[in-house]
């Protein structure tokens, strides 16, 4: 739970259960049962699947960005990996979530 970083400033980042992504998955799972209860009802088989590839994709998401996180701790120091820590999840989040969610409901 504890990542030690040692680049241009050391650096002990902790990973508090926010940065699992849990509940990044949490709403992808309310947004995908709310739309299949409000919109457009989907066949049980087809909500599986788009609810497994996007909880992946979500997965993967948040991986990359503790990657990047990690990366730009190690080369910026603490304040700047703070400033991109403060928007790296909502960027993430609406370019690679939101496209994929309009391919798979479209």
């Amino acid at each position: 739970r504890l990542i030690e970083v040692f680049g241009v400033q050391n650096v002990t980042l902790k990973i508090d259960l926010a940065c699992f992504g849990w509940y990044s998955m949490i709403l992808i799972t309310s947004m995908l049962l709310s739309y299949h209860l409000t919109i457009q009802r989907l066949r049980l088989r087809k909500l599986v699947k788009v609810l497994s590839i996007m909880l992946i994709a979500c997965y993967l998401a948040n991986l990359l960005r503790v990657s990047i996180l990690i990366v730009t701790a190690y080369y910026y120091g603490f304040d700047v990996m703070m400033l991109i820590h403060s928007h790296i999840g909502w960027v993430l989040f609406a370019v690679i979530l939101i496209p994929l969610s309009y391919i798979f409901l479209k």
